[in-house]
């Protein structure tokens, strides 16, 4: 194969003239909007930006050969809400453009169809609204541009200079007689330009029916090379994939219902192909694996995953590497980022295995790290919601006594607690390239980093907010709905008084210990949070059995609560009392750098304290939104696997909670 250079001349033509580029609204046939400040804040990314005659085709890079200039001096304007530039035209397409503009100038319907169409790579919400233009890649002169691109002025200043002249001429040379025609002659005029408009407005519409026409004719083309290119990478049966084309050929269709599809055969033929369904004289058929999942295995195979036992004596051939993958998934053998069904080996989305396998893997690594820093496991209380609305968390044990009924009698309002705390949710995450780069290294390490590291974080991230409860408002915890913090020494017959606040250091023998399991143990359950009602409820009656300490105070704590005979294994002094030994567990939290404050809690199953709220699962996700046959799998080189985790970190009650800040 040779290359070639072809020479073409381009010379500026034309000092420049005015254009909007792109005004406030929706795009049309687009559905998204573009509001003033997304276009303000996006006026210097159309700086020196490429200007062509028409778009570029779908699957084509832009022609040099339509160049017509390049824009300048971007400036909003206000009055047509948009953004300003001066059009520089230089080119071999620069003398179309120059023509374009001259017939503007003498024809309002060119004026009204020809403008300017902006090609940008932009971020939506959810609504389909910009909320960001990440980048301008050029400014095209086209018919009927999607978004109020238009020449700024049909007239040059010296026309409008000379028309000025001759009408003021004219005016002073008219009789009295002919003045009083001039309603005669103006409303002539008036009816030859809508005559010549409409003329206009005429050839206008008979264009854009014919490109409209030339443009379905193309659409309908595209679509039957989708088409076949994906049944022929379906791997379905022949007479499945001719029933799936009748269904297609011969008309526009989006890439979504293709793929739906497809995947309705897959699952049909999957039914018809259950070992229960498919049976012979005195035998039956089992275990049927299609490609797809070879592939997954193999993919699995690469990562270091463990299998399933049902799946644990499937054959696959053993890839050599991320490379390997790629390729057979996507067919992209010159590594342009995209899905090329002619050249793959597999019906797979390879991006969607990866994250699958990532998540097997993330689970894997989160259950290596709860040993370490799932502590907070053992205080919380967990809880499963299914939306974003802020978190009531409700305590138990309020009423104080059930009132005796006289026969006959009417029953009283029972006083529930109306002292209810709350917390709001947090979104937390961020996402990971699977780059071309990485998969042209056949850096296997790059993609197998990243579940461990997501798992690391995301349970760090638990322990930290956890651990924040103790150690907040300088040791006192968050403030409670009774306007009393967390941790205090006030009495429960005052407003907010929790006396869940000690001094005393932990020490080597049970005195701080049994000092503080027997304040828990009579502290009195909330009734209601109203005068007359502090203090009044039942005695909780519940000790701690959770000892929370630094790393600092784990042997300490170790050998008061560790069961003697367990000492000499767990390489700790016995005590000289065994009374808490082996009913309290000491546990160290990795956060807390205070060397002398600990705290004590009560069996969350018995009375929930801290509480954890969750959606999809405490475990953070990692997915993949690639489709199937989507031409864009790898856009910009990369395939992005999303890291999220939504949490609420709460306090339902004080009542299982107390703390000893030890003075330094």
């Amino acid at each position: 194969m040779t290359d070639f250079t072809i020479q073409l001349k381009a010379t500026p033509t034309d000092d420049g003239f005015d254009i909007i580029a792109i005004s406030e609204g929706e795009a049309k046939g687009h559905n998204i909007t573009f509001s003033r400040d997304v276009l303000m804040a996006a006026m210097s990314l159309y700086d020196g930006i490429p200007v062509f005659v028409d778009h570029a085709d779908l699957f084509e890079a832009p022609s040099v050969r339509n160049l017509a200039g390049t824009l300048h001096m971007p400036t909003w304007n206000e009055m047509e809400s948009g953004i300003q530039l001066k059009l520089k035209p230089s080119g071999p397409a620069s003398d179309v453009l120059l023509s374009l503009r001259d017939a503007a100038r003498k024809e309002p319907a060119i004026m009204k169809a020809v403008g300017f169409s902006s090609v940008v790579n932009v971020q939506l919400n959810k609504d389909r609204a910009v909320t960001k233009i990440v980048r301008v890649r050029s400014t095209d002169v086209v018919i009927d541009p999607a978004r109020g691109g238009r020449f700024l002025s049909a007239l040059v200043q010296g026309q409008k200079e000379n028309i000025m002249s001759e009408e003021t001429t004219q005016e002073a040379a008219l009789s009295e007689s002919q003045r009083a025609d001039e309603p005669r002659l103006q409303q002539i005029e008036a009816n030859r330009q809508a005559a010549a408009q409409l003329l206009g407005e005429t050839e206008r519409m008979n264009a854009l029916e014919a490109q409209l026409a030339e443009s379905n004719a193309v659409l309908v083309a595209q679509c039957e090379h989708l088409l076949s290119s994906g049944l022929a990478s379906s791997k379905l049966p022949e007479i499945v994939q001719k029933r799936i084309r009748k269904g297609f050929e011969g008309r526009a269709f989006k890439a979504p219902e293709l793929s739906e599809a497809v995947s309705d055969a897959r699952t049909e033929l999957a039914a018809l192909s259950n070992g229960n369904n498919i049976q012979g004289p005195g035998r039956s058929v089992y275990g049927i694996v299609d490609s797809r999942d070879q592939f997954r295995l193999a993919v699995e195979d690469l990562f270091g995953m463990e299998r399933t036992p049902a799946e644990a004596n499937i054959k696959v051939r053993r890839l050599n590497g991320i490379q390997e993958a790629y390729l057979m998934a996507t067919g992209d053998v010159s590594f342009m980022g995209g899905f090329y069904p002619e050249f793959s080996l597999v019906t797979a989305n390879f991006p969607s295995i990866v994250a699958n396998v990532m998540n097997k893997m993330l689970i894997n690594a989160w259950k290596d790290f709860e040993d370490v820093y799932g502590w907070w496991k053992k205080i919380v209380t967990v809880e499963h919601f299914t939306n974003l609305n802020q978190v009531t968390w409700v305590r138990t044990g309020t009423i104080a006594s059930l009132p005796t009924v006289a026969e006959r009698g009417e029953y009283t309002e029972l006083p529930i607690g109306d002292n209810k705390e709350t917390s709001d949710w947090a979104k937390y995450g961020g996402y990971v390239p699977l780059t071309i780069e990485a998969v042209l290294r056949d850096d296997l390490r790059a993609f197998t980093r990243m579940p461990r590291e997501a798992a690391l974080a995301g349970i760090r991230n638990v322990s930290e907010q956890v651990a924040a409860i103790f150690t907040t408002n300088s040791a006192a915890g968050p403030v409670m709905n009774d306007t009393g913090a967390l941790f205090n020494s006030t009495a429960q017959t005052t407003a907010g008084g929790h006396i869940n606040l000690l001094t005393t250091a932990l020490g080597t023998d049970y005195t701080a210990w049994n000092a503080v399991a027997t304040a828990m143990y009579k502290k009195k359950l909330m009734v209601k949070n109203s005068a007359g009602y502090y203090g009044t409820g039942k005695p909780q009656g519940l000790k701690p059995s959770i000892c929370l300490v630094p790393a600092d105070l784990i042997a300490a704590a170790e050998a008061l609560f560790i069961p003697r005979w367990d000492a000499p294994a767990q390489n700790v002094p016995a005590t000289a009392s065994v009374t808490w030994g082996g009913r309290v567990d000491p546990v160290a939290v990795p956060e807390w750098t205070d060397a002398t404050d600990w705290a004590a809690v009560i069996n969350p199953k018995l009375r929930p304290g801290v509480m954890i709220g969750e959606i999809f699962g405490v475990m953070p996700q990692i997915f993949s939104a690639s489709s199937e046959i989507d031409p864009a799998m790898f856009a910009n080189d990369e395939s992005r696997i999303k890291v999220r985790q939504f949490l609420t970190v709460g306090v339902a009650d004080d009542l299982p909670l107390h703390k000893n800040n030890v003075a330094g």
